[in-house]
C-alpha cells in the first residue's frame, strides 16, 4: 500500500472508531478531512452523512448525500438516514423523489437477481422510505403496511 493509501485507511478507522463509540463530534472532523481529500469515496461520504444527520447537521448531511447520489444514484445502502433527515425536515418532496428511486433501483435489482439466482429478496431502505414518506402525510395504515415488509 501506498503511503497515501495507508494515510486514508488510518483516518477511515479513526472516525469509525469514534463514530462507534459515540464520540460524533470527534467522528465529525475525521470525516471532515476524508472529504476534503477524497471527495468521491462513497464509503466515505456515506458515513460521513450519517455522522453529520447524527449531529443534527441535517444541511450538511443531506448536501453529503445529494452528492454521493451523483456519484453512484444506484447505491442504496443506508440511504435510510437520507430518508429520515428529509422526514424530520419535513421535505415531502425529496423524500418522495428519494422513496420513488431507491424503490424502482431495488425492484429493478430483485427482479434481475432472482431472474439469476431465484432466490434473495430486496433491501429494507426502500420500504423504510416508502414508511417514513407515508407517515408525514399521515398514512398510518401505510406506515404498518410498508414496516411490515422490513
Amino acid at each position: 500500500l501506498s503511503n497515501e493509501e495507508l494515510h486514508m485507511m488510518k483516518l477511515i478507522v479513526q472516525a469509525l472508531y469514534m463514530k462507534y463509540h459515540l464520540d460524533y463530534d470527534e467522528c465529525k472532523v475525521y470525516f471532515d478531512q476524508l472529504l476534503q481529500q477524497y471527495p468521491r469515496n462513497i464509503y466515505i461520504m456515506k458515513h460521513a452523512a450519517e455522522c453529520y444527520a447524527i449531529c443534527s447537521m441535517s444541511r450538511q448531511s443531506i448536501s453529503v448525500y445529494v452528492q454521493l447520489r451523483a456519484v453512484d444514484a444506484t447505491y442504496t445502502k443506508g440511504l435510510d438516514m437520507f430518508g429520515y433527515v428529509l422526514y424530520t425536515m419535513g421535505n415531502e418532496a425529496d423524500l418522495n423523489k428519494l422513496t420513488t428511486e431507491v424503490m424502482t433501483h431495488i425492484d429493478y435489482s430483485h427482479r434481475c437477481h432472482n431472474q439469476n439466482l431465484n432466490q434473495g429478496s430486496p433491501r429494507p431502505e426502500g420500504w423504510l422510505l416508502a414508511a417514513m414518506l407515508s407517515a408525514l402525510k399521515n398514512e398510518s395504515e401505510k406506515v404498518v403496511y410498508f414496516l411490515d415488509k422490513v
